[in-house]
């Protein structure tokens, strides 16, 4: 007969409950830094108007961190109508090259104006997505 000689079942248990903690501490971590990152530099569109000078959307930093100006990005999509300038050109779907007067700090609140759209009355409905942080925000608005 051969003895066979193995670990006891105490020391199995506590090297599974160790290799168990250590992966919940990496994902701990893990999920941690990425929810850190996500809520850092954070935008929400508070409200938005449509008056006589354009389209103004207001802008809340809810994150943690100052938001760069070069780092908040607006496209605007013209969805029925017609955005016209001062010279009454048409006015042709872009990203906009709107940038705050200074940096949005956390808590701050900026408004942007599109003087181009909501003037006239041809214009309807007007699409603006606003990138900062890497978080995207949405709205339309129907002038």
């Amino acid at each position: 007969m051969t003895k066979q000689k193995g670990i006891t079942p105490i020391i199995a248990i506590l090297v599974i409950l160790l290799i168990t903690i250590a992966i919940a501490g990496s994902a701990w971590v893990y999920i941690s830094t990425y929810f850190t990152g996500m809520t850092r530099e954070a935008i929400e569109i508070t409200s938005v108007d449509c008056l006589s000078t354009g389209a103004t959307i207001y802008i809340h930093n809810i994150g943690t961190d100052t938001i760069a100006t070069a780092n908040i990005k607006i496209d605007r999509i013209v969805v029925s109508g017609n955005c016209v300038n001062s010279t009454g050109d048409v006015m042709a779907d872009k990203q906009l090259t709107w940038v705050p007067a200074t940096e949005v700090g956390p808590g701050d609140i900026v408004t942007m104006t599109d003087e181009h759209c909501c003037r006239s009355t041809n214009v309807t409905a007007v699409r603006y997505t606003i990138i900062a942080g890497g978080r995207v925000q949405k709205v339309t608005i129907n002038c």
